[in-house]
């Protein structure tokens, strides 16, 4: 979105975390990823910051730059929520927000946004968990189709970039740490290299 990617490059507002979306920071299985991103939303692109002074700043660097509206979730003010109460059946995986990787604080904001959301593996199990669970609101499956209870669907095919914002932030600070770990392993190669360069020039043929 054009306010998002103002705010990502806005220098009038500085939040007091780095600037990252609720997609970001929130880890999931390989496998779940897809699902989770269809859970989420619109929800995915809010930006996290930790107060609500945050929020009201990067409102006003949005109305100064006239770059549209975004959502910020402010950690200051999540609820503490309670865990919903575990769902089973056939090709049920389980709520959206207790199939994740994330701090408890955002942990009660995921509860908030999605905690009637469950993770299934078809949409045949999704129409069955919404018929059999009232607490359940809609259903999205691991190819990140979306039931409703309403009855609405969504779906249709896969874009190679679905899932690819969940979790991201870990990803990235994981390929960072395994970029130094090679970049140590080359250095200790080239090292080793130099020093039979080093052996090799240093054998007289003629005298062997």
């Amino acid at each position: 979105a054009e306010s998002s990617r103002y705010l990502m490059n806005a220098g009038d507002w500085l939040p007091g975390a780095e600037k990252v979306t609720l997609a970001e920071v929130v880890n999931a299985s390989d496998h779940l990823r897809v699902a989770v991103e269809a859970a989420l939303g619109d929800a995915g692109r809010y930006f996290v910051v930790p107060t609500r002074a945050d929020a009201e700043q990067g409102v006003a660097a949005l109305v100064r730059g006239a770059a549209g509206k975004a959502t910020f979730l402010c950690r200051d003010s999540v609820p503490s929520v309670d865990a919903p109460v575990p769902l089973s059946g056939n090709g049920v995986i389980g709520w959206v927000s207790e199939q994740v990787q994330v701090d408890e604080a955002l942990r009660g904001a995921l509860r908030c946004l999605v905690g009637t959301t469950v993770i299934v593996e078809s949409v045949d199990a999704a129409w069955l968990v919404l018929a059999a669970n009232s607490s359940a609101t809609s259903a999205v499956t691991l190819q990140g189709e979306v039931v409703h209870r309403s009855g609405a669907v969504r779906g249709g095919s896969a874009s190679k970039t679905e899932g690819v914002r969940v979790g991201r932030r870990e990803r990235i600070e994981s390929l960072a740490t395994e970029i130094k770990q090679l970049e140590q392993r080359l250095e200790t190669i080239e090292l080793r290299l130099q020093a039979i360069k080093t052996e090799l020039a240093g054998i007289d043929l003629r005298k062997l």
